[in-house]
């Protein structure tokens, strides 16, 4: 077993934890302490699911990023809280598991490479500015989501924002930079690629998640089955586009480089646009408001986001097929 490996997993799960627990703000004043230890140990499993299939299957651009993080997020909204993001299936499954959950996943991925590639010009410029941007968003969505039916109960208070972010951000950071002083030369992100025996452990612990899930007679059946289906259709689509050469996105980042004069810019970025999304009122111009901007964002995301990939990786094997007839 590679501690540094687990490091870096610790790290990630925390993130997701951060961005679909706090950024989606699912209540988390209402969670016990019991609750955040499975939470934690269900995102940190689903985190290193996730990193051993960008460097199994060699992920080099953002579609094959989208498949995978669209895995994590089924399984997430399989495993973590069934009851929210399934509340109305199969309609959620699209707004709210591929909408919402993927995308926050997603950034979540972007901030962690955002972390470790400090040296790269263009993650140092859109730091700043998708700092802000997902702060607005989260401002927004912890102050006003209880409007809608059945996702929180009260709106955020600004105590409990502060808390929960401050708590998640800073462990973020410091395993970041834990990670970044034990970094060893000989690392390469191949050492992200689970053995069978970390395999069978991260398998007995979502078992546990889905039974604790299932005794509480939150399943119905039909997501199971189409959440599988669907977790399958994007793990074929990364084994049948994975690049037998070239480098991946992980390479870049071995060895890690982090900027943190960049990072604390993006933060007091991300700071400012919560601040401002949490304070805003919520405006209505022709039946339309930040919050609705968002519900119908999440729900575009949604239905776009595996039709988008299925068409750009078609795309790229009617164009291998035809090198090849070139060729011949």
């Amino acid at each position: 077993m590679n501690l540094n490996a687990w490091l870096l997993r610790v790290t990630f799960g925390v993130a997701l934890l951060f961005g679909n627990e706090i950024l989606l703000w699912q209540d988390p004043p209402l969670r016990s302490l019991p609750d955040w230890g499975l939470l934690l140990l269900g995102y940190i499993a689903i985190s290193a699911i996730l990193l051993d299939l960008t460097v199994r299957y060699r992920v080099n651009d953002v579609y094959l990023v989208m498949l995978v993080m669209c895995i994590g997020a089924l399984l997430m909204g399989l495993l973590m809280n069934p009851r929210l993001f399934f509340a109305d299936f199969p309609r959620h499954l699209i707004t709210r598991v591929i909408g919402a959950s993927a995308f926050i996943t997603t950034e979540m991925w972007g901030l962690l490479i955002a972390l470790l590639g400090g040296h790269i010009g263009r993650y140092r410029r859109n730091f700043i500015g998708f700092g802000f941007i997902v702060g607005f968003n989260w401002g927004v969505w912890a102050h006003y989501a209880y409007v809608l039916n059945g996702w929180s109960s009260t709106p955020a208070q600004p105590m409990d924002l502060v808390m929960y972010a401050g708590i998640c951000l800073g462990a973020i950071i410091t395993g970041v930079w834990i990670w970044h002083r034990r970094y060893q030369p000989t690392a390469t992100p191949l050492m992200l690629r689970m053995n069978i025996i970390e395999w069978c452990s991260i398998g007995i612990i979502l078992t546990v998640l889905f039974i604790i899930q299932g005794l509480g007679n939150i399943y119905i059946g039909a997501e199971i089955i189409v959440s599988l289906i669907l977790i399958v259709v994007c793990w074929l689509g990364l084994w049948a586009n994975r690049p037998d050469k070239g480098k991946m996105l992980m390479d870049a980042h071995f060895p890690p480089k982090i900027a943190f004069s960049w990072a604390f810019f993006a933060l007091i970025a991300f700071i400012l646009g919560a601040i401002l999304g949490y304070g805003l009122p919520l405006l209505n111009i022709n039946g339309f408001s930040q919050l609705y901007l968002l519900e119908l964002a999440f729900a575009g995301i949604g239905f776009i986001w595996l039709p988008l990939v299925a068409a750009v990786l078609a795309v790229r094997g009617v164009e291998r097929q035809s090198r090849k007839l070139d060729i011949l």
